[in-house]
């Protein structure tokens, strides 16, 4: 399905209002409203669109399926919806774009690093704020224990006389699972 076959003129007229078209129409156009990670987005019936995909429709006609749109090497601004400065492309095609062109956020340009205070950390963190989301004990998928064996483990356990081997063949699990949970290092929440 084309992107703008839903689209009115009026909705056409206002996309093109939202558009900072230069004197120099080799320069970028730039996208004037609201923006995502750099990317103009319009909305219209109620959907929302990238910018930058409804210029090169409205000038070229449907995308092929499977396909992108880029930015050309000459254009690195996500904002910019000039059809001169837009094609076709494969996810492959936009792999090696960002990578020749140094984009990629790897390294010391991960969001982590140019933006710590947006990585939750400590008792910012969702597992500390919300423990009741958080899978523990029995509610964890690869549990095989319950609650009442894990008691029984740490009742039972006496070092070098009843300890974790056969604590681990009574229970059938291993003899370091056992360990993490005499030691307190799995089960925390169960006294």
């Amino acid at each position: 399905m084309k992107v703008t076959d839903s689209f009115s003129e009026k909705q056409i007229e206002r996309f093109w209002s939202c558009v900072d078209i230069p004197e120099d129409r080799s320069q970028c156009w730039l996208w004037t409203k609201h923006t995502n990670y750099g990317y103009g987005y319009f909305n219209a019936n109620y959907k929302n669109f990238r910018t930058h995909r409804v210029s090169y429709e409205l000038h070229f006609g449907e995308i092929p399926h499977g396909l992108l749109i880029l930015h050309k090497r000459n254009c690195t601004n996500r904002a910019c919806v000039n059809p001169a400065h837009l094609y076709c492309g494969t996810h492959q095609d936009n792999a090696d774009d960002t990578g020749s062109l140094n984009r990629r956020a790897t390294g010391l340009k991960n969001g982590k690093y140019t933006m710590p205070e947006k990585t939750p950390r400590g008792k910012q963190h969702w597992s500390y704020t919300k423990p009741e989301r958080t899978a523990r004990g029995e509610r964890q998928g690869l549990s095989r224990l319950t609650e009442k064996q894990v008691l029984a483990i740490r009742s039972k356990y006496v070092p070098f006389k009843y300890g974790t081997p056969a604590l681990a063949k009574e229970y059938s699990v291993t003899h370091k699972t056992i360990w993490h949970i005499v030691n307190y290092r799995t089960w925390k929440h169960v006294p």
